[in-house]
């Protein structure tokens, strides 16, 4: 099974929950209410008898964004189904986003079983699926509703649509993952206030200002006019938003193509008919408007990789004040080491070291003699804290993903769940449901899976002081002639005795490290 297949069906599994369920089940009564509405409005429309009648097309009761023909139907808004799908995609969108790559030890966890590359591609892709699928059922929905009201909207204009909204909610839901991997949870929300804002306020107020400055009405010279409304498209398909709302705009009928259809129709005066029969159209430019939409989502996703990246391996906080000066770390394989720290930014250098990705601690870091140098990665599994990893996500599911990623067979699987069901850790419950003892028991089951010669333990037991003792000894059973065991503590949140084969201890004054001492080593 291919990683990106691991990845969507865990991520799938993750999304199916009692609480979704609620909310897609609150949003189809939703827009199945305003469409109701606006399919009522519409046939008010059909039955009023004007002088020169603009009958909107049936799409319509799907779209309500403002457009050129205000004034010439029924005062109120039509159905707004396309806004309602594009405020709750963008805002699903960047908070699904949001979610997806916030943990930096769960990614890292995640890392010990594949790469950050796959990671990082495999998640958002599974997640703009996921969430365009959603979308794609509300909007099945409701088409399905408008069809047992006889009104037929299953056509290519209305796949053409869901394209540009899948553009939107994937737009959105990159620009969230990559605000998620912000320093401070302020920070990441503030960021995705403005994205928001200015993609879904500032930006579209700002053409349609052009557009009423360049357009206004159809007088004067009528060829200038058209160019004016090139110009306005061609503004409308630099931007996701406005490319959404134009084509909302012109597929509801009330966009400007129909507006210049309207206007030919009144200058010709036509006697034996007067009802314009407004017609659904693709807005000027789609092809710009869609490149455009895949530009920007390809530039914020490489953007998202590179912020991801140094989110993932950060540099020293202070690099001016050499909190790496001095140190000297000789590893051995066969002992169990503790790392005692007062500074978390270290334990940030020291995984990047096994990573290859610290050059304030290349060459000072030596596993057996063999000095770490940048670039070059080791072979290890990292153990985060038992609070660090998402609580929601289903046992069962866990280890299936863990195994996945690692490609080991579904027989080699099932001895695993067998296994660890056997220690009384059930499939079904949740990782926030189970103990202390019985989630370390199962992140190191899963860790051993990988069969390494290295583990490092970042604050893996600190939390729970009162199963120190058991949870320490399931740790070495893990140690092995050849296996390297490193257990970094901070120093400040622990008293703790000297109890390890061996301690190296870090002593300082929070801001840098001023002595290595080595006891027993």
């Amino acid at each position: 099974m291919s990683k990106f297949r691991v990845i969507l069906l865990f991520e799938g599994r993750r999304v199916v929950c009692k609480r979704n369920g609620i909310i897609f089940i609150i949003l189809v009564v939703l827009t199945l209410f305003l469409l109701q509405d606006g399919i009522s409005t519409n046939q008010s429309i059909l039955q009023r008898r004007e002088p020169i009648l603009f009958n909107p097309p049936p799409m319509s009761i799907c779209f309500s964004h403002p457009g050129m023909f205000d004034q010439l139907v029924l005062p109120g808004d039509f159905m707004n189904f396309g806004g309602i799908l594009f405020l709750f995609g963008s805002l699903f969108g960047l908070l699904y986003g949001y979610d997806a790559l916030r943990s930096r030890e769960y990614i890292r966890y995640i890392v010990n079983f594949t790469n950050e590359k796959s990671v990082f591609c495999w998640v958002i892709v599974s997640r703009v699926i996921l969430l365009n699928l959603f979308f794609l059922l509300l909007t099945a929905a409701g088409l399905l509703f408008a069809l047992v009201n006889g009104i037929q909207l299953f056509n290519l204009l209305s796949l053409y649509f869901y394209l540009v909204l899948a553009l939107v909610i994937t737009f959105f839901t990159i620009c969230g993952a990559a605000a998620g991997m912000s320093k401070t949870k302020t920070a990441g929300v503030f960021a995705m206030i403005v994205v928001f804002f200015v993609f879904s306020f500032l930006i579209p107020w700002m053409v349609n200002k052009f557009a009423r400055m360049n357009t206004g009405t159809i007088t004067g010279n009528y060829e200038v006019e058209l160019m004016k409304l090139k110009e306005f498209y061609t503004f409308s398909s630099l931007f996701p938003t406005t490319f959404y709302f134009s084509t909302c705009d012109e597929l509801g009928g009330k966009g400007y193509i129909s507006f210049i259809d309207f206007y030919n129709y009144s200058r010709d005066s036509k006697k034996d008919k007067n009802i314009f029969e407004a017609k659904s159209r693709i807005p000027g430019k789609p092809g710009l408007g869609i490149v455009m939409s895949l530009v920007y989502i390809a530039g914020v996703f490489i953007l998202g990789y590179f912020r991801f990246r140094r989110y993932l391996y950060p540099l020293p906080e202070r690099p001016d004040e050499g909190c790496c000066e001095g140190i000297d770390i000789e590893l051995k394989k066969g002992r169990t080491i503790t790392l005692n720290i007062f500074e978390p930014d270290f334990t940030n250098q020291f995984i990047n070291a096994f990573c290859g990705q610290s050059r304030v601690l290349a060459g000072k870091v030596a596993i057996n003699g063999n000095r770490f140098i940048p670039g070059e990665k080791r072979d290890f599994v990292y153990l985060p804290g038992f609070d660090t990893l998402p609580g929601e996500i289903i046992v069962g599911t866990f280890i299936s993903f863990v195994c996945g990623l690692l490609k080991l067979s579904e027989e080699r699987t099932g001895e695993l769940k067998a296994k660890l069901t056997g220690k009384g850790i059930q499939e079904r419950c949740r990782l926030a449901e189970l103990e202390g003892l019985k989630r370390a028991i199962l992140l190191l089951a899963l860790a051993e899976a990988k069969n390494s010669n290295v583990y490092i333990f970042n604050d893996f037991i600190t939390r729970l002081p009162g199963l120190r003792g058991e949870i320490k000894e399931k740790m070495e059973g893990l140690q092995t002639g050849r296996t390297l065991l490193v257990d970094i503590i901070f120093a400040e949140s622990v008293n703790l005795s000297s109890d390890y084969k061996s301690m190296i201890v870090y002593d300082g004054n929070k801001s840098r490290y001023v002595e290595l001492n080595v006891i027993g080593y």
